[in-house]
């Protein structure tokens, strides 16, 4: 009979093998699955999911209900901690939030793997729970198991359709299957928004019920002792009812619940206590008095958005919060916060449809505001600027957060800097804000992306530069507010999207405008900044005769684009250079976390040197995130690459192999002239999804010195390199590049001159310079390379 039994399950498994099934097959009976089931918890849980294909249906019940009749208290909690632990261990892996834009269905934070996890728990707790004829847990109430079943057919009907589309095991709902499930599960364009927005903002929503049923859940698990209570703050001690600084409060298993009479649609401030109070002494609310929140939330309109009460304890809230992220995530969460700011609620739960963005707009809006706090108590650092000191000369702190809050509201509805300003004015003319503060905080959401448009993609070293910027700015209470505004909102972008060469960026800008709001000329700004730097690397290199030629090789401008530490390297690369008496040297230095590796380079101003140098890194696999170029008095080139890895991290940072292969490129340029091809790949599919508009701008009035060429297109790999190159063979000098990666779209900015040293003025050179450029911004076919090794460009221009 065995070798029968064997002769079938081969079978069996060969057949579903041939199927293209993967088949993690084991063949037990009934007594060794419940033995192995009690030793290990992983195989406990997924014999919790057995489904009876065939034969006796009762013998399958009754292996499953015998899993858990057995089970000790202890035994029960401990594999309660190990799911919630493996849930918590998932996010970490997976992403620790719910609203990225490219959710991972099956494991991310709301999606199917939380519901089974409680499945899982439920079933260990009570047998019968969720088995076969929808039973539903007796510690879910009727209405919470209606959003259990939405949610779970929602999401499987996703994940079914990501394998469908995909043709493989695909659980990451990426960009380029969002349209086209929009499509499949038939969420059409509307006038208000287009329909991958309409099924993103169904998926975020789901998720946040998720988390609702997550949290009741486990709060039923405290009550039943099955787990431990939190207390979210160490260090804090718990106190008591009767201590609780506010009335109509009650501490419920550790958790702030009401006490007593509720409160009503008809007197909303206490909902605010709730939240400011759990703030206050440091513990979460507990779901009941969210559920009700969510239940008074629902009917809040006109009457209680201008309640004054309600208005003050809101305002009060954003002023004392410790945790203010926290507090307005659970605002959010519960609605309180959409409905009572509904310019805020028009923005919860919607996607940001590119690749630069890594989170919702909500999501990205409540983390500014926890970057914010951190530049509030220096806990950041931000270059050698003292944002603690900074920020706390500023006297409004409420309108700042106000417009972080509203920064991103215009999004989707017009010019979004715009729009929001005016939504902006709006809001906090209802808050009962002074009319000065209102037009402070419109003037903050209309100029948000300013500051770091001004620094990233303009040569700081032009005084034109920063007389510009600071008339436009006005004061110096706008300029301190508009920065913290700009860190925050970079930094909640994504991981690796801020760094340590951003930050210095911002704070060359943000000192010389301050300087020139004080008095001072922009030349005479820029002046200052540059002999405080050449104070402080003529001191830490001790090589006074080399450092008095070497200061005055470079103009101002040099000076006050790099900090301290950099300008040291940069001297020390010339020093040794010259000291081995060679013609041209390099050096790449790997930086570390928020850091860039960067290519130094100080050699003979040979014909095409920077497109060169972008062509060789490319060639590589670096990215270029930004990139300067000088001439010295001495007609020597001194080019800063600054490299990335195309995810955001340092080029080569755990790679010898790669950082050798650019070093031996660079040493066969200088020595032959040879460059390696450059290949143009070809846009992956996510980037494949997106479309983005081809411009090239040419400007003689923004410098006084050169001509800005603003290229606007389809990011890819090595394209840096092939419109520097293109502006190589229009025979004009590149005095410096600016690159500004915004997923899936970049802006490459340079500034030009003629060979004589003035702008490009004639009319038919600079048409054919914008043809050239725009031939470059096309998509290439895949792979297609522009020659092989190439010779140096002959003309005398970089």
């Amino acid at each position: 009979a065995l070798a029968n039994e064997n002769e079938w399950i081969e079978r069996v498994l060969y057949l579903l093998w041939d199927m293209g099934l993967k088949i993690g097959p084991a063949v037990r009976t009934p007594v060794q699955c419940r033995k192995l089931a009690g030793e290990d918890h992983t195989i406990a849980t997924s014999m919790m999911d057995l489904r009876v294909l065939f034969g006796s249906a009762k013998s399958g019940e009754a292996l499953l209900k015998s899993l858990t009749k057995k089970q000790t208290a202890n035994s029960k909690r401990q594999f309660i901690a190990d799911k919630l632990a493996e849930r918590d261990q998932r996010h970490q892996r997976v992403g620790p939030t719910r609203y990225l834009v490219e959710p991972n269905v099956k494991s991310g934070k709301g999606g199917l793997r939380d519901l089974q996890s409680l499945v899982w728990i439920a079933r260990h707790i009570e047998p019968d729970a969720f088995v076969s004829g929808g039973k539903k847990p007796k510690f879910f109430s009727a209405r919470e198991y209606r959003v259990f079943a939405r949610a779970n057919r929602f999401l499987w009907t996703i994940r079914c359709w990501l394998h469908f589309l995909s043709d493989r095991d695909e659980d990451r709902l990426t960009f380029d299957l969002q349209p086209q499930l929009a499509q499949k599960l038939h969420y059409r364009d509307t006038a208000e928004k287009p329909g991958v927005e309409r099924l993103m903002k169904a998926y975020f929503l789901t998720a946040r019920e998720v988390g609702f049923l997550t949290r009741v859940f486990c709060n039923k698990l405290e009550e039943r002792a099955a787990k431990p209570a939190p207390f979210r703050h160490a260090g804090e001690v718990r106190p008591k009812d009767e201590l609780l600084p506010v009335a109509g409060f009650a501490l419920q298993n550790g958790r702030l619940n009401f006490k007593g009479r509720r409160p009503t649609a008809l007197r909303p401030v206490k909902l605010f206590s709730l939240f400011a109070l759990a703030d206050q002494i440091g513990v979460d609310i507990h779901p009941d008095a969210l559920n009700h929140v969510r239940t008074i939330a629902g009917k809040f309109g006109k009457t209680q958005r201008h309640n004054p009460d309600a208005i003050a304890a809101f305002l009060h809230c954003l002023v004392t919060a410790r945790h203010l992220e926290g507090l307005l995530r659970l605002m959010s969460e519960s609605g309180l916060l959409g409905k009572f700011i509904p310019e805020f609620g028009r923005i919860t739960a919607q996607t940001q449809f590119n690749m630069y963005h890594s989170y919702t707009v909500d999501e990205h809006t409540l983390r500014a505001i926890g970057f914010l706090q951190q530049l509030e108590t220096g806990a950041m650092p931000v270059a050698d600027l003292d944002m603690k000191a900074i920020l706390a000369k500023s006297s409004n702190h409420l309108v700042l957060v106000l417009a972080l809050l509203l920064h991103d509201t215009g999004k989707g509805i017009g010019d979004q800097e715009i729009e929001g300003g005016k939504l902006a004015r709006k809001t906090c003319k209802r808050l009962g804000l002074a009319p000065a503060e209102t037009e402070l905080a419109g003037w903050l959401v209309e100029n948000h992306l300013l500051f770091s448009d001004t620094a990233q993609g303009r040569d700081l070293g032009d005084p034109e530069t920063i007389s510009t910027f600071a008339k436009t700015v006005g004061s110096l209470e706008r300029l301190r507010l508009l920065l913290a505004l700009t860190i925050a909102d970079i930094c909640a972008v994504g991981p690796g999207v801020w760094t340590s060469w951003k930050a210095q960026l911002l704070a060359n800008l943000y000192k010389q405008t301050e300087a020139l709001l004080l008095g001072r000329t922009a030349s005479a700004s820029a002046k200052n900044t540059a002999e405080q730097a050449k104070a402080q690397v003529k001191t830490a290199l001790g090589q006074p005769r080399f450092f008095g030629k070497w200061s005055t090789e470079l103009d101002d401008g040099y000076w006050s684009e790099f900090s301290p530490t950099q300008l040291l390297m940069h001297a020390r690369l010339v020093r040794q250079t010259q000291k081995a008496k060679q013609e041209n040297g390099f050096e790449l230095l790997v930086g570390s976390q928020n850091e860039l590796t960067s290519l130094i380079v100080w050699a003979d101003d040979q014909p095409g040197l920077f497109a060169a140098l972008c062509q060789i890194t490319s060639a590589c696999g670096a990215g270029i995130a930004s990139a300067r170029a000088y001439t010295s008095r001495s007609a020597k080139a001194f080019d800063v690459l600054h490299l990335h890895d195309g995810r955001g991290g340092p080029f080569a940072a755990n790679n010898a192999r790669a950082l050798g292969r650019v070093s031996e490129l660079l040493q066969q340029f200088f020595d032959t002239g040879e460059l390696p091809a450059l290949v143009q790949r070809s846009r992956s599919r996510r980037q494949a999804a997106f479309s983005v508009m081809r411009e090239v701008v040419i400007d003689n009035q923004i410098s006084a010195r050169a001509t800005l060429i603003e290229c606007i297109g389809a990011d890819r790999h090595g394209l840096l390199a092939s419109l520097a190159q293109s502006l190589n063979q229009c025979r004009v000098n590149i005095i410096s590049a600016h690159i500004m990666t915004y997923g899936e779209r970049v802006v490459d900015i340079f500034y030009v001159t003629e060979k004589n040293g003035s702008k490009v003025k004639n009319r038919r050179r600079i048409d054919t310079i914008r043809q050239s450029l725009m031939q470059m911004l096309k998509p290439p076919k895949p792979d297609q390379t522009l020659g092989d090794v190439q010779q140096a460009p002959a003309s005398r221009h970089r």
